[in-house]
């Protein structure tokens, strides 16, 4: 199994306490100020140390199944997250009832990316999905150049209709992916690929 480390940051909080600690004996000790202002002073000084280090960084740590390198987990995942990042910019230049379907497709392609992320048993079954991503963001460039040629005629207007039904399967073969997921143990290994790449193929 191959494991993504998790990253523990500590040398903030030493350094913070250590020098508030000292700043507190020399105001107590040496320069006889009074506790409390020194206590005080200390407190700020441990505040405005922590500041001048980056925030902690953590990292869930996921186990990898055999078969599935690190290099191949991250690049699937930043590829998911590159094409929903493309949908998302298209939906917010589209209008009226298909913006909400592409909306809705994207909540739910963002759910199956988090699932995919917390358990990636399932990506070796599904290496397609960024590219089903990609080729739904592809429709959606050719929907837009369509909606704004300035004549329309019956051949653009049934190209926009297959646009449509094509992402209104997609919601649904994705919601039905999602449903798949989490009940994916009850299924043997070939016969889940086979399913998720029906599920994955909406044209």
């Amino acid at each position: 199994m191959n494991r993504i480390p998790g990253i523990v940051v500590v040398a903030r909080e030493i350094t913070a306490g250590t020098g508030s600690a000292t700043l507190f004996f020399l105001l107590t000790f040496r320069i006889h100020m009074p506790w409390w202002a020194g206590f005080i002073l200390s407190i700020i000084a441990y505040a405005a140390i922590r500041m001048l280090f980056p925030p902690e960084i953590r990292k869930v740590q996921v186990t990898l199944p055999e078969g599935l390198s690190q290099n191949d987990y991250g690049l699937f995942i930043r590829n998911c997250h590159e094409n929903i990042r493309g949908m998302k910019k298209r939906s917010s230049e589209l209008k009226g009832p298909f913006q909400k379907d592409v909306q809705q497709l994207l909540n739910v392609c963002q759910g199956l990316v988090n699932n995919f992320e917390k358990d990636p048993e399932d990506i070796k079954n599904a290496l397609v999905f960024p590219d089903r991503l990609e080729r739904i963001n592809v429709m959606l460039d050719n929907y837009m150049d369509i909606v704004h040629q300035p004549v329309q005629s019956p051949q653009t207007a049934r190209a926009l209709e297959t646009t449509q039904k094509a992402i209104q399967k997609a919601i649904l073969r994705f919601q039905e992916l999602q449903v798949r997921l989490l009940e994916n143990d009850a299924l043997d290994l070939s016969t889940r690929a086979k399913t998720f790449d029906n599920l994955m193929d909406f044209d």
